[in-house]
């Protein structure tokens, strides 16, 4: 996808992970304002032609034809304010989320937000907890906080991204005695690790964000057999995080599986070529499962010889 009436978003160096596009919703002058990371966006859109979709496939709403592509788009006002709010229908974000391309119909856009991790902060615990909330994080800004859109768990919530796993729940417990470190910032993706880990044996320690997962490598004195972490994180990104840990002896081995939704082949390419760690877009059960037989499958647990 190229040129639109907003020109596409250029994919950046794979270090700019902080990057947000900044829009409304429902364009309403006191409609909160939200970001969405400029790794996952294809473009901004007011050129396609729309085909309404019938009622029962909300909150999906139409599909737009966009240079040739069926693109199904999802009117997510529902999900951050008012259950009867309506997005406009003229301005379409399309985004690629885990291989899924979708549009979000926006109400107007501002400016890339280009914001330190510092600037980048976790909700507030009591927000957090709340299982409804789509937003997994805030942007401070001059004009006060912008919301970080958490369309993935918008998604979850739809089943469209529910994983069809075929690892049965009295699983053998392939990794006993090893232990994992998780470094997530979605409550949601904590959950199914940590289920989806002690199903297979390994003992499981969680961190909010890379600055948080340093700390825990420190308290257990960098006794960690695997990391599993995200890429996109306030305080600290998955990224600075993984390069700052291989900076330290006693975890520079440490074997790493990242698990982020952005699916850009340069991204995926460019962390790689550093050797950052193996990389994989989708939570997928049996692919982790393979992944984790790949850097853990020979590996004796930290009790046993080495």
């Amino acid at each position: 996808m190229s040129s639109s009436a907003y020109g596409s978003i250029k994919k950046l160096e794979y270090d700019e992970l902080d990057l947000f596009l900044h829009f409304q919703v429902t364009g309403n002058d006191d409609a909160p304002w939200f970001a969405f990371n400029v790794q996952k966006i294809k473009e901004v859109t007011e050129e396609y032609s729309m085909t309404a979709l019938p009622p029962q496939h909300a909150p999906f709403v139409a599909i737009i034809d966009l240079r040739g592509t069926a693109i199904p788009v999802l009117d997510v006002a529902g999900f951050v304010g008012d259950d009867h709010a309506q997005a406009p229908r003229k301005r379409v974000l399309i985004c690629d989320i885990q291989g899924y391309y979708l549009g979000i119909f926006i109400g107007r856009t501002g400016r890339i937000l280009d914001r330190r991790n510092s600037e980048h902060l976790p909700l507030p615990e009591a927000i957090s907890r709340v299982n409804t909330s789509f937003v997994n994080g805030l942007i401070k800004t001059s004009e006060g906080y912008v919301y970080t859109l958490d369309i993935e768990a918008i998604l979850e919530s739809l089943d469209i991204m529910l994983d069809k796993s075929t690892i049965a729940k009295d699983v053998h417990p392939r990794f006993q005695g090893l232990r994992a470190l998780v470094v997530e910032d979605s409550k949601l993706f904590q959950k199914k690790t940590k289920l989806l880990f002690e199903k297979l044996g390994l003992e499981t320690v969680m961190a909010d964000n890379g600055a948080d997962g340093l700390k825990r490598l420190e308290e257990h004195s960098y006794r960690f057999d695997f990391i599993f972490s995200d890429l996109e994180m306030p305080i600290m990104n998955g990224i600075d995080f993984i390069r700052e840990l291989k900076k330290r002896p006693p975890a520079r081995d440490i074997p790493i599986l990242i698990n982020s939704s952005l699916s850009n082949p340069a991204l995926i390419r460019d962390i790689e070529n550093e050797q950052l760690g193996r990389y994989i877009v989708k939570f997928d059960e049996d692919l982790i499962y393979k992944e984790l037989d790949i850097l853990l499958g020979k590996k004796p647990a930290r009790n046993e010889p080495q």
